[in-house]
């Protein structure tokens, strides 16, 4: 029987892509639009896209990826100090020795919890600075801080990965960002972003990122017009992040919300979704500590199993869809995984290619 259908899937997808070849406007209509709040990974997801399409990343990418580096390190670090320093009123254990460190970050640290000095208004960190963030990191408050508060500071998912696995890299002289460096870092998307790729078979395929921030939604609905697919990203790890929306509950409620607003939208009203459920790594590690129902309390299941919690979630996301002819396509998946997003983007190809056969016919 497994085999019989195997047949008949393949004689499918063959006049799939026969029609693909023939019909070059069936191409053209191919348009994905990328949506999702921010820090859900949309623009990770692009770059995945890219590279599993062998597109490399050009040199100014790559000057501009190595100074993102630079600014997460900064970033993730110093929001660690200014927790650290704030808890030290109360504990004298998360004191911070700043001894050694230059006048930037001990400005810094001696200003906390108040506001930034002037001095890093506009602030470039560099290599040199990375060096003293290097020694920051090492200091066992701020290990502590970050084993502990990393969710409620809302760091760069990417803060470990640079400063426990890449920072010696990072900081030789003639250090160029590796591929997934590149992936990993976090650079905020403004405005529109257009990237045409070709997937195999010769299926051509505009994706359109959009900045996800609050601040940029308003630019969503130019990009409205055309679209065959709405790829909506999720962080799963957001049940314990705080929402840029203080009206919502949490990260993943703000991204239901949007998610709802998406598909209410009189422009999709007949557009299939591909719901990304993204950085599951990071979520099956956080259950472990934090039970899904700090984010659902009505949730009844085992606070434990990835299976049953992800579940949950995904029925949370497709109770929101008030058409039941609408097809959603979940995905759960972590976008720093090379190999977990090629099955994730070999899925998509196949959904695309479908959705192509159908509206063709």
């Amino acid at each position: 029987m497994g085999c019989i259908v195997a047949k008949e899937q393949d004689v499918k997808s063959q006049k799939i892509e026969k029609v693909l070849k023939q019909d070059s406007r069936a191409q053209a209509r191919i348009k994905l639009l990328l949506l999702g709040p921010g820090e859900s990974g949309k623009s990770t997801v692009l770059k995945q896209i890219r590279l599993w399409n062998g597109q490399e990343f050009g040199s100014d990418e790559i000057a501009v990826a190595k100074r993102a580096i630079y600014r997460n390190i900064f970033d993730g670090c110093l929001s660690l100090a200014k927790c650290a320093k704030k808890l030290s009123r109360t504990d004298p254990s998360f004191n911070v020795d700043t001894k050694g460190f230059g006048p930037v970050i001990c400005a810094f640290i001696e200003s906390l919890p108040n506001s930034s000095p002037a001095c890093l208004r506009g602030y470039r960190p560099n290599r040199d600075m990375v060096v003293l963030l290097k020694k920051l990191w090492e200091q066992p408050p701020i290990r502590i801080v970050y084993a502990e508060h990393r969710n409620s500071l809302q760091l760069p998912d990417s803060t470990e990965y640079f400063l426990s696995e890449r920072i010696d890299d990072i900081l030789k002289t003639d250090y160029v960002p590796t591929e997934m460096d590149i992936v990993r870092s976090r650079l905020q998307t403004t405005g529109v972003k257009e990237v045409q790729v070709t997937f195999p078979r010769n299926m051509k395929v505009k994706f359109v990122d959009v900045g996800g921030q609050k601040s940029e939604r308003a630019r969503w609905i130019q990009c409205f017009d055309g679209v065959t697919c709405i790829i909506y990203v999720v962080a799963l790890i957001g049940y314990v992040r705080l929402p840029e929306d203080e009206k919502a509950f949490s990260r993943l409620h703000e991204a239901l919300d949007i998610f709802q607003e998406v598909l209410a939208n009189e422009c999709f009203r007949s557009t299939s979704v591909i719901l990304f459920l993204n950085k599951r790594d990071l979520f099956e590690a956080e259950i472990q500590t934090t039970p899904l129902t700090v984010c659902f309390p009505e949730y009844a299941g085992d606070t434990k199993d990835f299976d049953e919690c992800t579940d949950y979630i995904l029925h949370q996301f497709e109770e929101r869809s008030k058409d039941p002819e609408r097809i959603i396509y979940p995905h759960i998946t972590c976008a720093t995984d090379q190999n977990a997003m090629s099955l994730t983007l070999k899925s998509l190809k196949h959904i695309l290619m479908a959705h192509t056969f159908v509206h063709i016919f």
